[in-house]
């Protein structure tokens, strides 16, 4: 009993201090990307529409700043995060479940820095063009700031999280939750529901319904595939 209490013990301190190792970072990368605060602010405002952006109460533009530099020294600090993760767990692992892992950790590290670029890129610019074609000529477009990059960063952050979707289809084909046969006879289910996806969040026309619609397809296919590797 006493063994096992120390033991946790050990296992609660190391927590704690990979914790605190990453807020450190956290906190020296949100201070570093507070610097370039403005350069930041530039390129956010920069995949919306050229319509004035302002803001309403004294402190608004220091809050937003500091909002995006925590924002960005976060995902800065993902790697970190993955690391003070797999150091954790590898010690009580074997050395096949560590490679699994580590892959696991990598390919979701891959994801998400595909996703924040897609949604930058692709989504967030075809999302504004979207909600510009319900202009009215009498009416003028004025931007609040701070609701301007909640939007943004909403949108990155949930188009991340679904740019992860292969590696939830993984893991749960590795789990047994679901079998690669069952991924594959819901394929017509699943295009349909992007399908209708891309038609909500694009324009009508065509080209902008496949750039959204055909990642999300792909990531599909990509978990389907990696449970096919990975599972009997």
């Amino acid at each position: 009993m006493a063994d096992a209490r120390y033991s946790l013990a050990r296992q609660l301190v190391e927590i704690r201090n990979r914790v605190l190792v990453i807020m450190l970072a956290w906190a020296v990368a949100a201070a570093s990307a507070f610097a370039f605060s403005d350069l930041l602010l530039e390129h956010l405002l920069l995949v919306g529409p050229q319509v004035p952006v302002v803001y309403i109460n004294p402190p608004e533009l220091f809050l937003v700043k500091l909002r995006v530099a925590l924002f960005v020294g976060l995902a800065a600090c993902l790697p970190l995060v993955v690391l003070q993760v797999a150091l954790f767990l590898f010690p009580s692992m074997y050395a096949r479940e560590r490679r699994c892992a580590l892959f696991l950790l990598l390919i979701g590290l891959v994801f998400a820095a595909g996703g924040a670029l897609f949604a930058y890129r692709i989504a967030l610019p075809t999302l504004f063009e979207f909600f510009a074609a319900f202009d009215h000529s009498r009416i003028d477009a004025v931007f609040d700031l701070q609701q301007y990059v909640r939007f943004t960063a909403n949108t990155i952050v949930a188009i991340t999280i679904g740019f992860e979707s292969p590696v939830v289809v993984w893991i749960l084909g590795l789990t047994g939750i679901v079998s690669k046969a069952q991924l594959r006879a819901s394929r017509a289910y699943v295009y349909l529901a992007v399908l209708l996806l891309a038609a909500i969040l694009t324009p009508a026309d065509p080209i902008s319904m496949v750039l959204v619609a055909l990642p999300l397809v792909l990531l599909y296919e990509v978990g389907i595939m990696l449970v096919a590797l990975t599972t009997r």
